[in-house]
């Protein structure tokens, strides 16, 4: 099977490589993926193309007629997506990211044959607009997580480092545990803080505060985050549409490390952190945090339980080839709800220019 994809992200971030490439990198004996841009732009033909896969942000206004000239090619198409892109908070900065791009997203998601999405939160933005929602969760890759990035984390001794991992799109998640950060780091004179990614205001960089600059290139997230030796992780998420429909993805990434982790009491998580077991969820109250916080930091043997705990979980049901199968069985129902319209494909102009 060949698979055409239009995606406005670049190849090596994040949401390409979880959603997309990762997927097809193991089931390369029964299909290939090629970049739809890339063919056009090299005037190759699509004739030999089974499936068109439009991502997240594409179907933007400059690219909305592009994508009605593919859509009457008849080919089966799937519109994917991991993030309400309708609901951007305002401080993620992305003017782009307007009512205009989410009318044309929702344009889309009607035309596509199947919408894909992460999270059961966010296919419910999509039933009542899309033909058909399948959900294909977030998994972990072995070419990327693996024994070796294991074997690259350090293990602390005597000083305990918290974590926290996000760009600044975080800053206002990040906001909400800053005073117990400086509080924390005030009481117990053997913690550590680093940040990859972005400081929140109000923490200042110190001798023991670090910040890590961001790196979108996935394929050296895992190793880098495994070098960065975070003891305990602290995922906060203020409680908004968009963070609600987020993944799990930072659960699965600090699991397979055994990093014990305190996460925000809501959707993306609670499926998956069992309370006290693999995990620690948190309510909105700060106090919630505070207690588990500095639970975490007294108690070594608790932080080694939980991480050991999420390790397993992670490890036996979130790595991605027990599930890559199920990116090809869509694309087969893609084919399969088309195939009808797909006749009509040799009687179509399937040339596109470029403006």
């Amino acid at each position: 099977m060949k698979i055409a994809l239009f995606t406005l992200d670049h190849p090596g971030f994040p949401c390409p490589q979880i959603r997309l490439i990762q997927p097809f990198q193991e089931l390369a004996d029964n299909a290939q993926l090629y970049d739809g841009m890339e063919m056009l732009k090299q005037n190759v033909s699509f004739s030999h193309i089974d499936v068109i896969i439009f991502q997240r942000a594409f179907p933007r206004p400059q690219f909305k007629g592009l994508c009605s000239a593919i859509l009457q090619w008849g080919k089966p198409v799937i519109y994917e997506t991991d993030d309400l892109l309708q609901q951007v908070p305002d401080h993620h900065n992305k003017p782009d990211y307007n009512d205009e791009l989410a009318g044309n997203i929702e344009w889309l998601a009607r035309e596509a044959d199947i919408v894909t999405v992460s999270t059961p939160a966010l296919a419910k933005y999509y039933v009542d607009v899309a033909k058909r929602v399948v959900v294909l969760p977030n998994f972990l890759s072995p070419r990327l997580w693996n024994e070796t990035v294991l074997q690259a984390r350090p293990l602390q001794q005597s000083r305990v480092r918290l974590g926290l991992v996000g760009s600044q799109n975080h800053d206002k998640d990040f906001a909400l545990v800053a005073d117990l950060l400086s509080e924390t780091l005030a009481r117990f004179t053997q913690v550590d803080c680093v940040f990859y990614g972005t400081l929140p205001h109000g923490i200042e960089l110190s001798e023991r505060i670090t910040l890590v600059p961001a790196n979108y290139l996935y394929e050296q997230h895992p190793a880098r985050l495994a070098r960065l030796a975070i003891d305990i992780a602290l995922v906060p998420l203020v409680s908004s549409k968009f963070n609600c429909a987020k993944s799990n993805i930072k659960f699965l990434e600090y699991g397979f490390l055994g990093i014990p982790g305190l996460y925000a009491d809501l959707d993306p998580y609670r499926g998956t952190v069992v309370n006290g077991e693999n995990g620690i969820l948190c309510g909105p109250d700060l106090v919630d945090w505070r207690d588990a916080l500095f639970q975490l930091v007294e108690d070594a043997d608790i932080r080694q339980r939980l991480g050991s705990r999420a390790q397993e979980e992670v490890i036996a049901r979130h790595m991605l080839p027990q599930h890559a199968h199920k990116w090809l069985s869509v694309c087969e129902e893609a084919m399969a709800m088309r195939s009808s319209r797909a006749k009509v494909f040799n009687k179509v102009n399937h040339s596109v220019k470029l403006e």
